[in-house]
């Protein structure tokens, strides 16, 4: 087969080139996704509330943006492309979508195509990447980038595929962790295989309380923002069901994604375990008292351990 010249390297095959185009694109969505550049005022890269040193989540209970308090706790990127939706409401229904959301919205990064233009064509590996990418145009190539990236983050190793692979043995602590997690425990209902998450909506006895939503539209004016409920699936399907429910997250690296739930309300997985244990807030939804032991607890939370990429676990 003849060599294939492209920017000044030369491929022998058109596997080489796919190879070439997938890390051109990468290495895009990685300089996108630190650029502050790419928000209307200098100020907010994606970054900004995805931090790699935190698992890609920001530590804070409801992100924080520009002095402002969003609705939500903010989800690791980790893993994106396992979910069948996205956002703790699940209003995406594919990642492109998801990546559109605060991309877009003035209140998150409130970017613009004359500021992804002016972006993408002053930047030589955005210039270049782009060009390789055939992409319709700048958006919908910082889009495909975007999303390249996030999915190139993804966990790669855990204790937990490590031991499934036969290639290390978990300590009895990790096994009765295990064997509480899938039985009495039955946090494997709603947290299922694969991936730790069945993808769907549940309601987990909260407190309801009012908060300062996040303004609608593109709107950053003091004035727009106002207390309310979030009502969670609520705000994007009708229904009875559908109010206070949240997507159930996945739990790979849930040692290294704190504060928890999707109001932020526990710091620690201890917490998370004794609101579990104790049927949460109320008493009207479907969580029942488990009657776990702080011994069982303990063994719960070191399986939960086994979830976590060590690579990142090293990086804090």
């Amino acid at each position: 087969m003849g060599l294939v010249i492209f920017y000044n390297t030369a491929f022998s095959t058109s596997e080489d080139i796919t190879d070439v185009k997938s890390t051109f694109l990468i290495n895009a969505g990685k300089e996108l996704f630190f650029s502050k550049e790419l928000s209307y005022d200098s100020q907010v890269a994606c970054s900004s509330c995805h931090i790699p040193e935190k698992g890609f989540q920001d530590g804070y209970e409801r992100a924080l943006i520009r002095g402002k308090v969003l609705s939500r706790n903010t989800l690791s990127i980790l893993n994106v492309n396992r979910y069948l939706n996205y956002f703790w409401d699940g209003r995406a229904v594919s990642l492109e979508k998801q990546i559109e959301g605060p991309l877009f919205q003035k209140i998150e990064i409130g970017s613009s195509k004359e500021i992804i233009n002016k972006l993408v064509f002053s930047n030589t590996l955005l210039f270049n990447a782009f060009n390789l990418s055939k992409a319709e145009n700048t958006q919908a190539f910082v889009i495909s980038a975007l999303k390249a990236y996030c999915i190139d983050v993804s966990t790669k190793t855990t204790r937990y595929n490590q031991f499934l692979d036969g290639n290390i043995s978990f300590t009895n602590q990790e096994l009765s962790g295990m064997e509480l997690f899938f039985g009495k425990a039955n946090c494997s209902n709603c947290h299922s295989l694969p991936n730790f998450t069945d993808g769907k909506f549940h309601k987990v006895n909260k407190y309801r309380r009012k908060i300062i939503l996040q303004s609608p539209g593109n709107s950053t004016n003091v004035s727009d923002l106002k207390l309310g409920y979030d009502y969670g699936r609520g705000n994007v399907e009708n229904g009875r069901d559908a109010l206070f429910a949240f997507r159930t997250p996945s739990l790979f690296n849930v040692s290294i994604t704190s504060p928890y739930m999707h109001d932020g309300s526990h710091r620690t997985l201890d917490e998370v375990i004794d609101y579990y244990n104790r049927g949460g807030d109320i008493k009207t939804g479907p969580l029942y008292r488990l009657g776990l032991t702080n011994k069982e607890k303990k063994q719960i939370i070191s399986f939960l351990l086994t979830l976590s990429d060590s690579n990142y676990i090293k990086s804090q």
